[in-house]
């Protein structure tokens, strides 16, 4: 129950949520804001949803925690796009890489590691030859 009452406030309904937080039609009480939402002002109003490809944690205060879910790339607050094929991020980096089977010198040329090869490692590293158990 995070909020504060207006001067002279003489309901539930006078009390404002504080930033982070919102007040459900169906409750007197604010709550934190759902994961994937933000909201930055103190008010009754609903969070917000985040930018498609992104998600912030519980209680966010601003559209700049919503950050780019995996496989997706762009700035803090997004918009974040999909990453290409082939190629990969961790969750929270605003760069896609290669992923673990693909190899090239950046994510807009990854190709996948030649029969005979592997690479289990996000980045540009090259594959690398597999060894014959003969």
């Amino acid at each position: 129950n995070s909020g504060s009452s207006t001067e002279g406030g003489a309901s539930p309904g006078s009390c404002l949520c504080d930033a982070g937080f919102e007040r459900p039609a169906t409750s007197s009480f604010c709550s934190a804001c759902p994961a994937g939402t933000y909201k930055s002002s103190r008010s009754n109003g609903m969070c917000t949803a985040c930018p498609a490809g992104t998600s912030s944690p519980s209680g966010s205060v601003s559209r700049s925690a919503c950050t780019c879910l995996s496989g997706f790339s762009g700035p803090l607050g997004g918009p974040c796009v999909q990453c290409g094929p082939g190629s990969w991020t961790e969750p929270g980096s605003s760069e896609c890489v290669c992923d673990r089977g693909y190899t090239g010198a950046d994510a807009s040329s990854c190709v996948a590691c030649p029969e005979g090869t592997y690479k289990n490692v996000l980045g540009s590293a090259p594959c690398t030859p597999c060894v014959d158990a003969t």
